[in-house]
C-alpha cells in the first residue's frame, strides 16, 4: 500500500473514484511548508516550498495498480 497526498482535481471524489478505478475514501489533509499554485500559461497545480504555506488537499492509501492509474 502507498499512502499519498492528492491536491488539484484528483481532490474532487467522484473523479478520484474514477481515474483510481475503485470506491476510494480519502480524508482532509494538509502539507505544512508546501502551496499548491497553478503553473503559468498551464491548467494544473503544482506544489511549492513556503515556509508559512499550508496545502490542502486529501490522503488516501492505494495499491499498486491504483497508483499507477494516478500516476498515469
Amino acid at each position: 500500500m502507498h499512502r499519498i497526498f492528492l491536491f488539484g482535481t484528483l481532490r474532487h471524489v467522484p473523479l478520484l473514484r474514477s481515474v483510481a478505478g475503485t470506491d476510494v475514501s480519502p480524508r482532509e489533509a494538509w502539507l505544512e511548508g508546501q502551496s499548491a499554485s497553478q503553473v503559468e500559461v498551464e491548467d494544473f497545480p503544482i506544489l511549492r516550498r513556503q515556509r508559512d504555506g499550508r496545502a490542502e488537499g486529501l490522503m488516501e492509501e492505494v495499491d499498486d495498480d491504483e497508483l499507477s492509474r494516478l500516476d498515469y
